[in-house]
């Protein structure tokens, strides 16, 4: 079978739908992903081919990072014009790409809503579709779209990039008939079959999914990329690992130096990733801490008791596959939510970034390592998320939905 993926182009999409990939691959399929170049040799690590789009179908995340925006200054408020305009330039380059996936004839064109304009090719060609939800499944009136609109104060910088994105949606609909991408729509599709890669307890609105969802558990690959981090350092040592993730929203000088002063010269062995940050621009580092730009974060997690995190889908459920108690420190509405259901489930602390000072941090991090009912919790949560079957379930899913006659 010849399966098409359509992802945003951005690690915390791309990362949970490559071990899928590579179980289709194994199995004897042909998988084919359409993406930036920058991100092609993580798909080819998974057995996958990759059909190279050019730099309009770039992430948001490297639109940002191309505005030389310094560190500590990048905002949820610059942040979204700038996918609202990356989800623009996609929709004006997808009649090009519906050209090649029609010569493809695939019998599956897999696609994550976040990938506006993967979903309105899949569209045009008129082949089987399925959703790989990367994050939270927007049922109505889900908790999620309750917090985007909490959170989300409209600038004329959004308004303007919404319009946007809105009239390049609108050309597609009256030259091709293709559906309009409209709030509160523009994130939200539903398919025949649609993965969701968390177990079905984690998800706050799962009571309003019906039988098209499967929940998947964690989907993760392991890392082939050689890296010289000195993972031995962290034996026999209580290690906490902090990231707020690989978004430029993740480059807090201010939040790092706090973790410096909450945790340098302490009992942790600390394990610091700066989000793409050069660690020099921090000042001394304390002797205790291990601070890199990029960190092995799954071989990093295996060695952990605590796990700081800014509450990212794909750093979420990794922590909990490895059964770590977490510190959510959220940085956007989405992960606001994950450090709420963190929290509920009582695998956690949700900590609000604003209140994220050195003795808040100290004190989050020994109430979820001391307090035996979080590990407790957290390792419950893990046996849900291992028991939901994981990229063999999504692949076999995908293969007998593909093969469905009508």
């Amino acid at each position: 079978m010849k399966f098409l993926f359509f992802i945003l182009p951005a690690s915390g999409h791309l990362n949970p739908t490559l071990a899928v990939a590579k179980a289709l691959v194994e199995r004897g399929d042909e998988v084919i992903y359409y993406l930036p170049e920058r991100e092609a040799p993580r798909v080819r690590n998974a057995g996958a081919k990759v059909h190279v789009l050019g730099e309009q179908f770039a992430s948001p995340e490297s639109k940002l990072a191309a505005q030389g925006v310094p560190d500590g200054s990048a905002s949820l408020g610059r942040f979204i014009p700038v996918i609202m305009h990356a989800l623009a330039d996609g929709l004006r380059g997808a009649p090009a790409v519906a050209q090649q996936v029609r010569a493809e004839a695939p019998d599956c064109i897999v696609y994550d809503p976040m990938c506006t304009w993967g979903r309105l090719v899949a569209e045009m060609v008129g082949a089987r579709r399925a959703v790989f939800n990367t994050t939270y499944v927007l049922a109505a009136d889900s908790k999620l779209v309750r917090l985007m609109r909490a959170q989300m104060r409209p600038n004329f910088a959004i308004l303007r990039a919404m319009a946007r994105l809105l009239w390049a949606s609108e050309r597609l609909h009256w030259r091709y008939g293709t559906q309009r991408v409209v709030p509160p729509a523009i994130f939200t599709a539903t398919e025949g079959l649609n993965l969701v890669p968390m177990p079905k307890r984690f998800h706050p609105d799962a009571d309003q999914l019906d039988g098209r969802y499967l929940f998947i558990g964690p989907s993760l690959m392991e890392q082939r990329d050689t890296h010289d981090f000195p993972l031995a350092q962290l034996e026999g040592k209580p290690t906490l690992y902090i990231s707020l993730g690989t978004t430029p929203l993740g480059r807090r000088p201010d939040f790092y130096r706090a973790c410096f002063e909450a945790f340098g010269g302490t009992r942790w062995q600390v394990v610091l990733a700066l989000s793409g940050m050069d660690p020099s621009t921090l000042g001394p580092v304390p002797e205790n801490f291990l601070v890199r730009a990029r960190v092995p974060q799954l071989e990093v997690l295996q060695r952990a008791q605590v796990f700081i995190t800014h509450g990212g889908m794909g750093s979420t459920m990794e922590g909990v596959w490895f059964g770590v108690p977490l510190v959510v420190v959220p940085q956007m509405p989405e992960q606001a939510l994950s450090a709420t259901r963190i929290e509920e489930l009582g695998g956690g602390v949700h900590l609000p970034p604003e209140n994220a000072t050195p003795d808040a941090l100290r004190r989050a991090v020994e109430k979820v390592s001391e307090e035996p009912g979080y590990k407790q919790r957290i390792l419950e949560l893990q046996a849900a998320a291992r028991e939901a079957g994981g990229a063999q379930r999504a692949a076999e899913a995908l293969r007998e939905y593909a093969a469905r006659k009508g």
